[in-house]
């Protein structure tokens, strides 16, 4: 028997798990597959693996659960997939949601990621997903014209929008005026 270096596993195993700091990251979904949530919900697990910085190679992992009797859970839902390129002309082919998650490995974006306390220790959680920017397309990195990623043998890409990303990060318009209500009456 070969001799184990614990203290070399140790710190594998705790850089491997600190969790990453709250920002934004670019990845691309390594894998997904259809589940159910404990609520009886159907689901898809799936792993993104952070593309930009020096944490790029790092994984995530977050769930994206259809809940019918939640308008602001199927807002949420439907608000990342079109981030992820599955938009309105996608779903009207009433896809299945192994079909969905079959189709959003390969895909990629930007994760806004925060960091919060389970079973007594901090990990990360996906808080948002947004099309690419800075360089990123919604289809995985790179700040040239985005290439379609390979859907597997049994499937057709699905109808993609792909928005125009600059190659470096630009400030945002300000938000337009609030109206004036009647409250201040």
């Amino acid at each position: 028997m070969s001799e184990i270096d614990w203290a070399s596993l140790r710190k594998t195993a705790e850089d491997g798990t600190r969790p990453l700091d709250d920002g934004d990251y670019g990845f691309v979904i390594d894998s997904a597959s259809a589940t159910f949530a404990s609520t009886g919900s159907e689901m898809i697990k799936a792993t993104l693996r952070v593309t930009t910085g020096p944490q790029a190679g790092r994984k995530l992992w977050t769930n994206f659960v259809v809940s019918p009797d939640s308008a602001w859970a199927l807002k949420i839902f439907f608000s990342n997939m079109a981030a992820l390129g599955l938009n309105d002309a996608y779903f009207a082919g009433k896809p299945s949601m192994e079909k969905i998650a079959a189709d959003l490995v390969g895909r990629g974006g930007v994760a806004t990621v925060g960091t919060r306390e389970f079973q007594g220790s901090e990990r990360n959680e996906v808080k948002n997903i947004k099309n690419g920017v800075g360089g990123t397309s919604i289809l995985g990195i790179g700040g040239g014209g985005p290439s379609v990623p390979s859907m597997g043998p049994s499937s057709s890409p699905a109808p993609v929008m792909t928005p125009s990303v600059p190659s470096t990060p630009s400030t945002p318009p300000p938000p337009p005026p609030v109206a004036p209500t009647d409250a201040s009456f």
